[in-house]
C-alpha cells in the first residue's frame, strides 16, 4: 500500500525517514552524545517529535552508520492485575534477540534472568558469527520512559539495579563466585571474552513534566541526569523544511508531486507560529500538512498548495477532529466520543484540558474501552501513565482546544433547533387532539337534539290521537260502549304519553347536564393549554385556542373567556 507524504499525528516510523526533515541539527547533535556516552536522556513536550527523531533520526543513522542494533522497550502503564514487572519485560526483549547460544556461557549463566546475562550472550553470540557486519554495539530504546514509574517502587528499584550491574560491573559477583569455585573449567579464550566490557548505548525518552522522576534512579545510577538533551520545537526554517521536502520526494506516493506558492507557505508558516512569535511544533504542522494532501491534492486533483487552500486555518483542525469522529461507526458512538472530548475532556471557560482516568471514562460517560482505543489510534486522545497505576486520558494536544470548543457550539446549536422542532411538534399534536375532541362532542350534541326533536313528534302524535278519541265520543252518544271503550283506550295512550313525557324530559335533563359538564370539561382544557402556550410565549397560539374554546360555549357558560381573550390582545 503506497504511503501519504506526510504521517500526521502519528510520530514517524523507521521506514519514512526518508520523508522526516527539520531535524537535522537537533539529530546531529543527539547522535554525538550517544555515540559518546553510554545513557543518555531524551526530553521534551508532549507532540515535539521525541519518538519520531528516534524512530526516523536516530535509529536509522546509528544502523547505517556505526552498525549499532537498535532494541526498543516499552513498558506501558502498571495496573494491579498486571505480572510482568520492568526487568522482566526488558529481560525477555534481550532474550529474543539471540541468535546462538553459546553452550560454555549457558552452563555458567543457567537460572540466572538477569540484563547483564542477555546482554553478554548477544556479546558472545556476535562474536562467533561469520557475519561480514556485526554490530558495533546494542542500542537500547526506552521510548515513553516515564511508565516505568507508575510501577510498584520495588520494581523501579530492581529495575535500576539491572541497569547498575550492566554498567558498573563487567562481572557480576554471583559469576564470580562460580568462576572461584570452578577454576579450571573455562579456557583463557573464554574468560578473556567473558571479562571483555559489554558495548551498549541506551537512551531513554520522557515527557519534560515526568523529568523529576529520573531521581528515583540516582540511588542506583548516579550519572542518571548527567547526558541529556532537550527537544525544542521547530524554527520556523526547519518547519518549511519539513513542509517542503515530503512534497517533492521523487519517490511513489498515494499523491503526485506537488509545489506550495510562496503565499501559501508563508500563510502556513504564520498560523503555525501564532505570527512567527514562538516556534512550531510537529504535532501541529503534520495535521495540517496532511489535511492539504489528502484534500487539495488527492481529493481535488491540484499539483500546487494556493493561499487560498489556507483562508482558515483554525478551520482545518476543526475538520480534523470532525473527520476522525466521522471514522467512528455508529451515531451513539460518534455522539459518546464528542460529549466526553468536548465535555469531560476540555474545561470550556479556561479553554483548557482536563484529565480523566479510564475509570472515571468508561463509568461517568457511555466511552466502553474499544472506543477509547479507537480514539486514541485516531490521536484525538492521548494515554498518559498515572503514577497510581493505570492510565489518564487528555486530548492529544492544546492546538485542537479552540477547534474542538467550536465543533461544540455547532452541535449544541444543531441540539436546540432539534429540540424546538421536537416541542413545535408536540404542540400541533395537542392542538389537533383537541379540536378532534371538540368536534367529537359537537357530534354528541347534534345526536342529542336529533333524538329530542324525535321525542317530541312522539309527544304531539300521542295528543292528537287523544284528540280524536274525544271526537269520536262526543259524536258516539248511541254506541256508549264503544264511546267508553273508546275513551278508555285515549285514556291509557295519554297516561302512556305522559310517561313517556316524563322519560323525555329526564333524559333531556340528562343529556343536557352530561353535555354541559363535558363542555365545561373540554373548555376547560382549552384554557389550560392557552395558558401553557402563553408561559412558553407562543401569544398566537394561545388566542387561537380561545377563541376556539368560545365556539365551543354557545350557551355562554364562561363569560371569563372573552375577558380573557380580550387581556392577551391588550397585553404587549
Amino acid at each position: 500500500m503506497k504511503p501519504y507524504r506526510y504521517p500526521g499525528p502519528q510520530p514517524f516510523s523507521e521506514q519514512q525517514q526518508h520523508i522526516f526533515f527539520g531535524r537535522e541539527q537537533e539529530l546531529n547533535e543527539l547522535l554525538r552524545l550517544v555515540r559518546r556516552e553510554q545513557w543518555v536522556v531524551l526530553y521534551g513536550k508532549s507532540g515535539l517529535g521525541k519518538s519520531s527523531l528516534l524512530n526516523a533520526g536516530l535509529t536509522p543513522r546509528l544502523v547505517h552508520d556505526d552498525h549499532a542494533l537498535p532494541i526498543f522497550i516499552r513498558f506501558h502503564a502498571w495496573i494491579s492485575e498486571r505480572k510482568d514487572t520492568p526487568l522482566r519485560i526488558s529481560c525477555d526483549l534481550l532474550k529474543s534477540e539471540i541468535k546462538q547460544t553459546i553452550p560454555w556461557f549457558e552452563c555458567l549463566a543457567e537460572d540466572d534472568h538477569s540484563l547483564w546475562r542477555y546482554l553478554k550472550s548477544m556479546q558472545l553470540a556476535q562474536a562467533e558469527s561469520t557475519e561480514a557486519e556485526l554490530p558495533n554495539f546494542v542500542f537500547l530504546v526506552f521510548d515513553q520512559f516515564e511508565e516505568l514509574f507508575t510501577f510498584p517502587a520495588s520494581e523501579v528499584e530492581a529495575f535500576a539495579k539491572g541497569l547498575a550491574e550492566v554498567f558498573y560491573s563487567n562481572i557480576p559477583e554471583r559469576y564470580r563466585a562460580k568462576l572461584e569455585k570452578f577454576p579450571d573449567l573455562f579456557s583463557a579464550s573464554e574468560l578473556r571474552k567473558l571479562h571483555e566490557p559489554l558495548s551498549l548505548r541506551v537512551i531513554n525518552a520522557i515527557r519534560t513534566d515526568r523529568m523529576a522522576l529520573m531521581h528515583q534512579l540516582k540511588p542506583f545510577l548516579p550519572g542518571t541526569l548527567d547526558y541529556c538533551y532537550e527537544l525544542r520545537p521547530l524554527s520556523i526554517a526547519s518547519a518549511e523544511e519539513a513542509v517542503l521536502n515530503p512534497a517533492y520526494d521523487p519517490r511513489t506516493f498515494v499523491t503526485p508531486r506537488f509545489d506550495y506558492e510562496d503565499d501559501a507557505i508563508d500563510a502556513l508558516l504564520e498560523f503555525l507560529s501564532s505570527g512567527k512569535k514562538q516556534d512550531i511544533e510537529s504535532f501541529q504542522l503534520q495535521i495540517m500538512c496532511e489535511h492539504l494532501e489528502k484534500r487539495v491534492v488527492e481529493r481535488a486533483g491540484r499539483r500546487r498548495i494556493v493561499v487560498g487552500d489556507l483562508a482558515d486555518p483554525a478551520e482545518i483542525l476543526e475538520n480534523y477532529y470532525l473527520d476522525k469522529i466521522t471514522e467512528i461507526d455508529s451515531t451513539d458512538n460518534r455522539l459518546a466520543a464528542r460529549k466526553l472530548i468536548e465535555e469531560g475532556l476540555i474545561f470550556a471557560e479556561e479553554e483548557r484540558r482536563l484529565t480523566l482516568f479510564e475509570g472515571q471514562i468508561l463509568k461517568a460517560w457511555g466511552v466502553d474501552s474499544n472506543l477509547l482505543a479507537r480514539l486514541e489510534d485516531t490521536h484525538l486522545l492521548r494515554r498518559e501513565p498515572s503514577l497510581r497505576g493505570g492510565y489518564t486520558y487528555e486530548l492529544s494536544h492544546d492546538t485542537l482546544v479552540a477547534p474542538v470548543l467550536k465543533a461544540k457550539e455547532k452541535r449544541r446549536a444543531e441540539e436546540r433547533r432539534a429540540e424546538l422542532e421536537a416541542e413545535k411538534a408536540r404542540k400541533n399534536a395537542e392542538m389537533q387532539a383537541l379540536r378532534a375532541e371538540a368536534e367529537l362532542e359537537k357530534r354528541r350534541a347534534e345526536e342529542a337534539e336529533r333524538l329530542k326533536n324525535e321525542a317530541e313528534k312522539g309527544q304531539k302524535r300521542a295528543r292528537l290521537f287523544a284528540l280524536l278519541a274525544g271526537v269520536v265520543a262526543a259524536f258516539a252518544v248511541a254506541a256508549m260502549l264503544w264511546a267508553l271503550a273508546a275513551q278508555a283506550k285515549a285514556n291509557e295512550e295519554r297516561a302512556k304519553s305522559e310517561a313517556n313525557e316524563q322519560k323525555l324530559q329526564k333524559a333531556l335533563r340528562e343529556i343536557t347536564e352530561a353535555n354541559n359538564a363535558r363542555l365545561k370539561v373540554e373548555i376547560g382544557k382549552y384554557v389550560t393549554a392557552a395558558e401553557r402556550m402563553l408561559k412558553s410565549g407562543d401569544k398566537e397560539k394561545a388566542k387561537e385556542i380561545l377563541f376556539e374554546a368560545m365556539k365551543l360555549d354557545s350557551l355562554k357558560q364562561n363569560p371569563d373567556l372573552e375577558k380573557r381573550l380580550n387581556e392577551i390582545n391588550q397585553e404587549k
